[in-house]
Order: C-alpha cells, then structure tokens, then sequence
C-alpha cells in the first residue's frame, strides 16, 4: 500500500488541476458568452485561446503558454 501512496497522491493532485481549470473555464467564459450557433461558439473560443496561449505565466517563467513550447520544444 505504500508503493501506490504517491501515484494515489498525484492523481488526486492532476484531479483538482483539472477541476480547476474546467472551473475557471466556466467562470471566465461559459457563464459570461451566450453562443447563437457552433460557429460562432468556435469563434467566440478561438478569440479566448488566442489570448491566453499568448499570456505571459508566473508557473512558464513569465513566457506565453506558445512561447514555452517554442523555447522547449524536442528538435
């Protein structure tokens, strides 16, 4: 039982990451945007990823999410 210990503790840690960005999703998109069809609910999200992919993040050493992958990425 001790072995499964930290894979138990680190699912449950990506659990409430996840839950939190489905929450802040939520909260900072859905809950303010009416959509009046599939495209425009495509634009509407396409507007909301361009700007947080090019975001500056205090967790990416203040780099944009696209900017992180570019410097990280494997050649």
């Amino acid at each position: 039982n001790d072995i499964f210990l930290p894979l138990i503790l680190l699912l449950l840690i990506a659990k409430v990451k996840v839950e939190r960005s489905h929450r802040e999703d939520h909260n900072k998109f859905y809950s303010c945007h009416s959509f009046y069809s599939c495209d425009d609910l495509n634009a509407q999200l396409t507007v909301r990823l361009n700007r947080t992919n090019n975001r500056p993040m205090r967790p990416l050493n203040w780099f944009s999410p696209i900017e992180f992958f570019h410097e990280h990425r494997p050649i």
